[in-house]
Parts: C-alpha cells; structure tokens; sequence
C-alpha cells in the first residue's frame, strides 16, 4: 500500500514569487533540527537529527529524520506539481521506525526486530515490496537471489517476490566463485545449490561442503571425504578418503587412507599422485613449511620431501630418527639420528646444506633474543658453545668452550661458565664477572 501522507511542514504565506533552492539544515533554538529554505522553515525544528548529504532522486531530495529515537524519510520536489507546491514536504515514512538502510531503490526497514523491504514507483511514493515479517533481509546477491530469514529460518527469493528455496534451512551462505550456494539443514547437513540453474548439485545429505579452492575443487565429506569439481559438477576425487587436505604452498594437497598418507597434485584435469609418495604410502606427510619442504615419516624413520615440483624429490633420505620443523629465526632445522647425535640443516636446496654435522649431543633451539643456538658436546662432560644465525661460530671470545651456557634471558644475555668462573654471553661475546 502506498504511503503517501502529506503535510505542511510550516506555516508559510504564500507568495507567488517563491522560488526553490534548496533544503538546508539548521537548528531552532531548543537545539532541534529543521529544515529551511529561501529563509523559511519547511520543516519545523522539531527533530533529534536530520542525516546529511540527503538523496536526489531526479526532481527529488529525501531527508533521513529522527525523532525521539526512532527514523523517517521525508521528501521535496524541486519540481512544481500541481498537488503538491515545492515547499510542502511529503511523508514517504513517518519517523515510527527503528532502522532504515539502503538507498531510494530499496530501502530495508526494521521496526521491532523485523524488516521489510520498501520500494518506489514512478513518482518515487513507498511502496511496500516485503511487507515487515522477516526477522532479516540481505541483499540481492549477483544470481539475482536475496538471502530472507524468516522464524529462525533461512531462504532464497528472487527478485519477483517468488520463494526459489524455502524457508527451511539453517543458514545459506553467499554465492561463490563456482556459482553455488551451500545450504544447511537443521539436521547439519549441508547440500550445494546452483542458483543459475535454480537446483541442487549436491543433494542436503552431506556432513561438510567447503568452500572453492584454488583449483576449482571443494572438498566434500559424507563419512569419507573426496574433492567435487563444482563447475563442471563432477567428482574429481571418489569420496572414499579418510582425509583430503587443503592446497598447500607447493599446490599439493595431502590425501589420508587407512594405510597412511599420500600428496596429490590437483591443479590438472585429473589427480597425479606425487612420486614416490605413490598414492598412499606413508604413515605421515607433514604439512608444507616455510623452506618448501615436508617432513615424512614412515616408520620409525623420517625425512624430508620437496614436492614442488612436478616430481617430488628428497633433500633429506627417510631414514633419520627425527627431523625438526622449519625454524623460522634462522631458516634451519635440527635432524636427529639413532645413535641421538644431532645435526643442522639448511634445506632450502635439493639435496640439503650440512650447517653442522650430525655429531653433537644436542643442537638447541634458535633464540631470537640473541640470534644464537646453544650447542652441546662430549658428554658426558658436556661443554657448549654457540652459533649465530648465519650458521657460524662466534667471534674469538667463545672459540674455547664452556661449562655452562644457559638460554638467552629477555635481554638476549646468557649466564656462562668458562674454567670455573662465571660471567655473561652478550651478542656472542664473552665477559667474565
């Protein structure tokens, strides 16, 4: 129903020789805000605030005006009309609601927790396009569809007015990438719904749907997970898989059976398991870390995998006790053999820089607060020194070894002993107390 209550705003003398100029803001002396124009008021100073800049909409100017709490749209033409004189302001919404947002196309109103949409015909007077019974209303998205919550519930209408999903689903997320929307159901399960073609891809019985990858694939699980090829609606990977990750930096992707794990390149037209990974071979493939690298392990032995490439390779052989993670402070890592002796890596290159030797009894972490590692040797007697982050001893100061060497405190200092006396390890320099 249109909305088309009109009043004079003030009492003004009529005078043929009006001419319009446009509204301007300006308070009375109470502190409220009006209107004026030509020096008269056209809308008294009866309102709480009158938002600025105001819309034009061809001959029309429409003010945003609050008054004690609540919002209103009032509007001027700046065009004679023979109902209605340019100074007398028209109601579009009178100030009863508690929001108003959008532009003159279609505004969304809110008047006690419910919305509905307000629209205009030709002379730009509301027309109610959704009248207020929705708990919320999004915006029209580019499949031309708008996201409508009604009782709790979530739906799909087009621009017609015409439910294109029913009111029946959890939540139903934004249009992605591919196209699709996924739907939820009270249940939790979740379905992909092509908005173009107005129906289904995956049916709602699905208990995860995520989101488009880079390689035009979503992941899917129903019990087992397997990759669906959203745009051309075909699965790429059988959903028979423990667990399929995401790309990672290298664009692989780790794929987990009960027999272990396996990495995948999906950037093709179809899968390629990475050699020697062979499909499913390994109890763990680690994640991709910052040197480019992944730590497998098969066994009790591990190694490292460098699988960006179109074949993989191996820095470092599986047959090690232990390898570290990527450190980021000085990019290296420390790798443990059987007999507990450790070593540094750099393992940036194929196969991987030696920084130590795999021949001490404990390389320590990188400490930041001084660039430095502690390294400990012959033990049992155990003497230390350091390594600063390029992979090099210290200067001349720590060329003899100590008998203690604790961690860098906040300050980046480190207690040491050298001979039985004691003193402090700053930036790699020794000083005695």
């Amino acid at each position: 129903m249109s909305l088309r209550i009109i009043f004079l705003a003030s009492v003004i003398a009529f005078s043929s020789q009006f001419s319009l100029v446009a509204q301007t803001r300006e308070q009375g002396p109470d502190g409220k805000w009006g209107l004026k124009e030509a020096g008269r008021w056209v809308l008294s100073p009866l309102y709480d605030t009158i938002g600025t800049p105001p819309e034009t909409v061809g001959s029309s100017i429409i003010w945003r005006v609050t008054r004690n709490g609540k919002i209103g749209l009032v509007k001027f033409d700046t065009n004679w009309d023979d109902d209605v004189p340019p100074w007398i302001g028209i109601w579009i919404l009178s100030p009863l609601y508690d929001a108003i947002a959008g532009s003159y196309l279609e505004y969304t109103i809110t008047l006690d927790g419910k919305q509905g949409l307000l629209g205009f015909d030709g002379f730009f007077i509301g027309e109610w396009i959704h009248s207020r019974i929705y708990d919320s209303i999004e915006s029209t998205e580019s499949d031309g569809l708008r996201r409508m919550q009604v009782k709790g519930m979530w739906g799909l209408m087009d621009q017609s007015g015409v439910w294109v999903l029913v009111p029946n689903y959890d939540s139903i997320g934004q249009i992605e990438s591919d196209g699709r929307r996924v739907a939820t159901l009270t249940n939790g399960n979740k379905g992909l719904f092509d908005s173009s073609a107005r129906e289904w891809r995956l049916s709602p019985v699905y208990e995860e749907i995520m989101g488009v990858e880079s390689d035009g694939n979503r992941r899917v699980k129903r019990g087992k997970w397997g990759l669906f090829d959203s745009t051309n609606d075909v699965w790429y990977l059988e959903i028979i898989y423990d667990g399929v990750g995401v790309i990672e930096g290298d664009g692989k992707r780790i794929i987990t059976n009960g027999s272990g794990d396996g990495l995948v390149d999906t950037s093709g037209l179809y899968a390629v398991w990475m050699w020697p990974t062979r499909k499913v071979a390994y109890d763990v493939i680690g994640a991709y870390e910052g040197d480019g690298k992944r730590i497998v392990t098969s066994g009790v032995y591990q190694g490292l995998l460098d699988a960006s490439g179109t074949y993989a390779e191996w820095p470092l052989d599986i047959k090690y006790k232990e390898v570290d993670e990527y450190e980021q402070g000085d990019g290296k890592r420390v790798v443990t053999n059987f007999s507990d002796k450790q070593g540094l890596i750099d393992a940036v290159n194929v196969p991987v820089d030696w920084v130590l030797k795999i021949v001490y009894d404990e390389v320590g972490e990188f400490e930041t607060a001084d660039n430095h590692r502690r390294i400990k040797f012959d033990a049992p007697v155990n003497r230390y020194t350091l390594i600063n982050a390029a992979g090099t001893w210290p200067p001349v100061d720590l060329s003899t070894y100590f008998t203690r060497i604790d961690d860098a405190g906040a300050r980046g200092v480190r207690i040491a002993e050298l001979y039985g006396n004691l003193g402090t390890i700053t930036n790699g320099v020794w000083e005695a107390d």
